[in-house]
């Protein structure tokens, strides 16, 4: 194991930037190494902030890297598979990586 998780974050909005990204920046048992989101400009800004050297729009792009212990995805929570966390969560988990995910990967007990 590394002497610090290296993180990836999917998902530079409001949430992301005001707790996890600060959070990660603050334990000395972390190292954000890569953040994405569909918005450049946003994810571009939030590297800037937290020091963070790599920025991606995609996140299966950011998943091919081999450097990144756990994936935190952290992006807008909602119905429909354009704010659903499930394909997120699960392409983590299926690349190899840990993943946190706040979020319900399914919308009622039966999924």
């Amino acid at each position: 194991m590394p002497e610090k998780l290296r993180v990836g974050v999917i998902g530079a909005g409001r949430w992301s930037a005001s707790a996890h990204l600060p959070g990660f920046t603050r334990s000395p048992l972390s190292e954000l190494v890569a953040i994405c989101d569909r918005d450049r400009e946003l994810a571009e800004r939030r590297a800037k902030e937290f020091n963070i050297p790599h920025v991606y729009t995609d996140y299966q792009e950011m998943l091919a890297r081999e450097d990144i212990d756990v994936v935190d995805v952290c992006t807008r929570g909602g119905i429909g598979d354009r704010d659903n966390h499930e394909p997120l969560a699960f392409a983590v988990l299926e690349s190899g990586r840990h993943c946190l995910c706040e979020k319900p990967v399914a919308h009622d007990y039966k999924n």
